[in-house]
């Protein structure tokens, strides 16, 4: 009897020994292919991180780059409209100059004409006392006196109306060049008004851009999408992650996270969030609310917190459902 009961012993030891070192390969593997599940997505996760974030960079620049210019064709803008107005008051003070010059010609044409018909009344009246040999002497020496001075005054006046003149086509000549000059400031102004509506538009579309990126980074990438659970509580059209005003029964170590050391957890804790799932599945809007918190600053999307608590929940989904088939 005695000798039964202890083969039956031995074989329950031999059982239990049995059971822990097949439980104990059994856990071993899974915590292998755990350990090799979350180097695989970290690997992935990182590579995806660091491309989303390069490109983030290199837009930024861009935009940077077009701002730059903006300011430069701005700037440009504002000195071809001072050029216009500079050019429109020029040539307004030469069609002023032009109108002067114009009524002193009309006036100097009058005169000339004045003078004209005074010459040919004197011409007319020295040939009839020419003709008449009762004609006083000194009557006719003083007519030819008359005579020559006219013709000195008709002299200078012809004189002066061919200065006149000739400025008068001066001054036409620098009126058409102020008036070509404006119409090429003003085609030039029209260009780059139209260029720098362009640029606007372009720096809009990389505004609008950054911020779907920005969303974009905040969400999990593709390569933390592993189990279906997961992909539920990180899907982009989830809602908000719920904030408890109270501590749950459930608390996560929120320093696991890169980043997160023991006192922004408490300030996370503050803000109701205490759990590595609400972390994952944060909104855009409850992202920028948290790191406008000026211990923050950014470091969410900077640090990928949200990419991190969504990788660890997949791990852990794994490890607490193995397949033991």
């Amino acid at each position: 009897m005695i000798y039964l009961i202890g083969k039956i012993l031995a074989f329950i030891a031999v059982a239990l020994i049995v059971g822990w070192l097949l439980g104990s390969a059994w856990y071993r593997t899974q915590l292998r292919r755990s350990n090799d599940r979350y180097t695989q997505l970290q690997a992935e996760f990182d590579t995806t991180h660091q491309s989303q974030q390069d490109l983030l960079l290199s837009k930024e620049r861009g935009l940077l780059r077009e701002s730059h210019r903006r300011r430069e064709l701005e700037s440009a803008v504002e000195e071809e409209v001072a050029g216009r107005t500079l050019a429109e008051q020029r040539t307004q003070a030469l069609e002023k100059s032009l109108d002067r010059e114009a009524r002193s010609v009309q006036k100097l044409d009058a005169e000339l004409r004045t003078l004209r018909e005074s010459h040919q009344k004197t011409m007319s009246r020295l040939r009839e006392m020419e003709e008449n040999e009762t004609a006083d002497p000194r009557i006719a020496a003083a007519l030819k006196d008359a005579v020559e001075r006219l013709e000195e005054e008709l002299s200078v006046a012809r004189s002066q109306a061919m200065q006149l003149e000739s400025e008068l086509r001066t001054a036409r000549g620098r009126t058409e060049a102020a008036e070509s000059e404006r119409l090429e400031l003003r085609i030039r102004i029209e260009s780059g008004l139209a260029e720098r509506e362009d640029l606007q538009r372009r720096i809009r579309l990389l505004e609008d851009g950054g911020r779907v990126r920005m969303r974009t980074i905040a969400q999990p990438s593709p390569a933390t999408r592993i189990t279906a659970p997961l992909a539920e509580r990180l899907s982009l059209g989830q809602a908000a992650a719920v904030l408890l005003d109270e501590r749950p029964n459930r608390v996560d170590d929120l320093t696991q996270i890169t980043g997160i050391g023991r006192k922004l957890e408490k300030m996370l804790n503050g803000l109701g969030i205490w759990q590595l799932e609400q972390l994952a599945s944060l909104s855009p809007e409850q992202i920028c609310w948290v790191d406008e918190k000026p211990s923050f600053r950014g470091r969410i999307h900077r640090e990928n917190w949200v990419g991190q608590a969504g990788t660890m929940v997949a791990i852990r989904g794994t490890i607490s459902a193995p397949d033991v088939t």
